[in-house]
């Protein structure tokens, strides 16, 4: 039988040994996961605006369930520099299919480099978008295809939604998904 003996001193080293491989780790496999240091960005709704309110308006929700919804209007401010374009990704926390990636559409907007961007509304449940505008991702909602942005959609069911908003340096064209992430935020959307 073989005994291992632990000395308290080559215990102690080998602990300070795995810290620092730990540390090193997680900053090698941050920085080659494309994680960023925030600098501060903001995103909320512009005013005047429908959205907002803990409750979202009836007039933003899907047509099957009589709205005519668009994107909220966004306020982004402290914009970080190397900014082309915001990819904003619209969920539904409450629908496994839709809580990620944005299961509601993802849409990218231009963006001219400037230190605060407005996101001005793109209409929900149609493939055309402005100028300003591109259909990133289209949604994922019960099979229905062709459009960017799908409004929520819930039936009154007291869905929770929500958008994550990402300054991004993007070649902007419709094809290219290699974006540069720069700083990513949240923001509510209410509950429908």
């Amino acid at each position: 039988m073989i005994k291992i003996i632990y000395k308290p001193l080559n215990l102690l080293k080998m602990m300070k040994k795995i810290l620092v491989a730990l540390c090193i780790g997680t900053i090698c496999a941050c920085s080659s996961a494309g994680s960023f240091i925030g600098t501060g960005m903001s995103v909320d709704f512009a005013k005047p605006s429908p959205w907002g309110d803990k409750i979202i308006d009836g007039s933003q929700i899907c047509s099957i369930d009589g709205g005519v919804g668009a994107t909220p209007p966004l306020v982004i401010r402290n914009v970080p520099k190397g900014t082309n374009a915001f990819i904003v990704e619209f969920n539904d926390a409450d629908d496994l299919s839709l809580s990620y990636g944005g299961g509601l559409g993802t849409i990218a907007y231009k963006h001219d480099g400037s230190d605060t961007a407005w996101l001005l509304p793109v209409k929900g449940e149609t493939p055309k978008m402005p100028e300003f505008a591109f259909i990133y991702n289209p949604h994922r909602f019960n099979n229905v295809n062709g459009s960017g942005y799908m409004p929520p959609c819930s039936g009154a069911k007291k869905h929770h939604y929500f958008a994550i908003v990402k300054a991004v340096d993007l070649s902007i064209t419709p094809a290219s998904k290699n974006a540069v992430v720069l700083d990513t935020k949240e923001i509510d959307l209410g509950v429908y």
